[in-house]
Formats: structure tokens, sequence, C-alpha cells
């Protein structure tokens, strides 16, 4: 009796063992978070072409319950249409970047995918050949992990830095005409910030929608990426993804022209260039050595991190999920072009005179801070805030550049602002 006692306990461990593995086999989701060195490894330059679909890579994602920001629930599951992305671009065409980035790249950029944060990142991380973990970091140092957090209670006013970000330091003819395309999108955000005012980028991952006329003329001076990375966490992804691809395989030819260390390979690099627009400056390296640090911390699973949000505002109220429309209707097309002038050479980017002379700021509250930075010519970049003692909070407690460098005219400069 106690063999067959044995026998059967034998075999019903057995069975449940075999179902366990068929589970995991059929992509079966967990409740946990990913492993600490993630799913997916850095593809060499020159496997571009090989790379697999979106199709195949949404069979590929380690499927899980675990959702640290339930604010991006709603964002997570909107699908731009693939037409409407495609003629964006289309519409759009850039210049001063290798013959791939309009015939291969942008075109197979389209944000089809739903799943929770992280199971996007897998997703985007999968089909452009990147270490998912890089993108996690990344997301951590663009927007907390927050796609697009808003103060559902005061018409929606989108919260600084958790999805949107890099605001106009001053409006101009340029800028009035990038705030009222955007405005027919849903939502104006001059009723925020003041006519030619708002925020440049949008998403979970930083990406800039404005296209100053002076980098290439573009249709109400965005780059067509706009409403998608705004109302699409796969969308913004899925652009990063393709951004971070073409860079690390060398194709920004306008950079190459400009800086002549800029070549096919180096992903931190190319990381920095993100922020930046240059190749390991001062600004790219400083940013590229935080994401860094959240990776090396792998700061997704730290016991706090589900917490980790801004409090509420004493006129706004509290942040969450905003309440705007998915799928507001598409505009109409926008009026034709005059035949462009003879192209210039690469590169597109922004003038290079150092005209900003950064001051000291240290010390000052931010508004002084800010106020201090335009007298100078240049402007207030990223705004980190971290904790701080009572007398240090709304203070600015460390800058980059430091005091007395020579930067170009309205160079970002870098803050971290004491809070509670």
């Amino acid at each position: 009796m106690r063999r067959l006692v044995i026998c059967l306990l034998a075999l019903a461990i057995a069975a449940i063992l075999a179902a366990t593995a068929s589970n995991q086999a059929a992509g079966a989701p967990s409740d946990g978070p990913p492993p600490p060195d993630g799913y997916f490894t850095l593809q060499p330059v020159g496997t571009w072409s090989g790379l697999p679909s979106g199709a195949s890579c949404a069979g590929q994602v380690h499927r899980s319950t675990w959702e640290p920001r339930p604010d991006n629930t709603r964002r997570n599951h909107v699908v731009p249409n693939t037409q409407t992305v495609h003629d964006a671009f289309a519409a759009r065409p850039v210049g001063g970047y290798d013959p791939h980035w309009n015939s291969w790249l942008l075109p197979r950029v389209d944000g089809h995918f739903t799943g929770t944060t992280d199971e996007i990142f897998q997703w985007a991380a999968c089909k452009w050949g990147l270490p998912d973990n890089v993108i996690r970091a990344v997301a951590y140092q663009e927007s907390t992990w927050y796609q697009y957090l808003v103060y559902p209670n005061w018409h929606n006013r989108c919260v600084s830095y958790y999805g949107c970000g890099d605001f106009f330091g001053h409006s101009s003819p340029d800028s009035i005409v990038y705030m009222n395309e955007l405005a027919r999108f849903g939502y104006d955000y001059q009723q925020d910030y003041g006519a030619g005012l708002g925020p440049e980028t949008f998403s979970i991952l930083g990406i800039k929608s404005w296209q100053a006329p002076s980098w290439g003329q573009m249709p109400g001076n965005q780059n067509g990426t706009f409403p998608f990375n705004r109302n699409s966490t796969a969308f913004a992804a899925d652009y990063y993804g393709s951004d971070l691809r073409g860079c690390f395989e060398g194709w920004i030819s306008w950079l190459h022209a400009q800086n002549a260390n800029y070549g096919p390979g180096d992903l931190w690099g190319c990381v920095g260039n993100w922020y930046s627009g240059d190749w390991h400056d001062s600004g790219a390296d400083q940013y590229t050595s935080e994401v860094q640090g959240h990776l090396d911390d792998r700061i997704w699973l730290q016991p706090g991190f589900p917490n980790d949000r801004p409090g509420c505002h004493p006129t706004y109220g509290c942040p969450g999920p905003d309440t705007l429309p998915l799928e507001p209707p598409p505009p109409p097309p926008p009026p034709p072009l005059p035949p462009p002038p003879p192209p210039p050479p690469p590169p597109a980017g922004p003038p290079r005179a150092t005209a900003c002379r950064v001051p000291r700021v240290v010390g000052r509250p931010l508004a002084s801070a800010r106020a201090r930075l335009r007298a100078a010519h240049c402007k207030v970049g990223r705004v980190r805030r971290v904790h701080s003692r009572p007398s240090l909070r709304g203070r600015v407690l460390a800058q980059n550049p430091r005091a007395g460098k020579m930067k170009r005219r309205g160079y970002p400069v870098a803050l971290r602002v004491g809070r509670r």
C-alpha cells in the first residue's frame, strides 16, 4: 500500500511539472518583474536586415501581469493607424541621413503592439535588436516610466517631465505654428503656457516632435511623430528603438559631418545623442552616466519603484491618467509647401555659436535660476527634483554644465532642484 501511495504521488508531481513546462512553452503569463539581466541582447552592426518583425517579436515577449505603472494602461492599449503614421512620415522626409532612414527604418515604425509597460519595452527591444534593460533605464531617466501623466481635475494639463517636457523658453512665430498644429489633435497646450509655448517632447521616452525650420522645413513645424508619441506607448518605444538602431548603424550622416568621431557600433554614444543631439559632449555623457546608473541599480526592481510618482499640486490637484480622446479625428491635410530651395549641406542641426555663457545658479530658487539663464542666452534643460533638507526645497542643488562654460545660444542647462 505504501508503495502505491508513493507511486501515485510521484505521478502527480510529474504531471504538475509537465503542465508547468507546457504553460511556460506556451507563453503563459507570470506575475513577476523581468529578471535582472532582461531578455534581449544587442544585435551587432550590420544585422539590421535580419531583425525580426513586430509580429514575430509579439510572440517572443515574456508575458507578465506585473505593471508598476497602472496609469499607463490606457495609452498602452492604443494602436495607431499604420497608414496614418506612414503618411505623416512620408510628408516629412528627413535630410542628412543615410537613405536607409527614410526607405527602411521609418516605414518599419508602426506601434502595433499592446501589453503592460514592460511588455512594450520587450517588444521594441526585440524588434530593433536592442537590450531591453537599456530601454527600461532610458525610460526612467526621461519620464520615470510614465507615458503621459496629467492633472485630470485641471483640464488634463500634462505633468512636466512625466510624459511631456523640454518646454519653449520664449514664444516665436515658428513655435506658434507648431503649437497650433498640436492643438488640432485634441488639446491646446497654449491654454496652460501661453501663445506659442508648451512642450517640445512627449511620451515615456521623451520623443521630440518640434522641428525648427532651421533644421529642415516640415509641415506644421513638427516631425510627424505627433500625436502618436503622446497617444501610444508602443509607438513611443517603437520610434525610440528605430532611432537608436539607426544611430548604432552609423546612419546619421549630418552627425558624422559635424563630428568625425561618430560612427557605427557605439550604443552608449547613441543614448547620449538622443539627449543632446551631439556626440559625446558633456551634456550627452552626463545623461548617459545617469542612465547607466539607473541600469546598474536596476531601478525598476527596487521596492519603492511602484510608488515613485509626483505628489499632488496645490493648484492643479493630484496627477493621474488623462481623459483625452484616444483617436481624435484626423486633421485636414496641411497646405502644400512652396517648392523648396536647393537643400543646404548637412548637418541639419541647431547653430553651434557659443553665445551662452553659463551662469552660476546653484542655491537660487528655480524661478530665479530660469531668469538668470535666460538673461545669459541659455535656457533651462532637464529639471530633476531630488529629496533635500527643508531649507533647500525649491532651490537649485546642482547644474550641468558648470558656471563659466561657453555654449551655443539657447543651450539647455540641466538642473537638480530640491523637493520634499
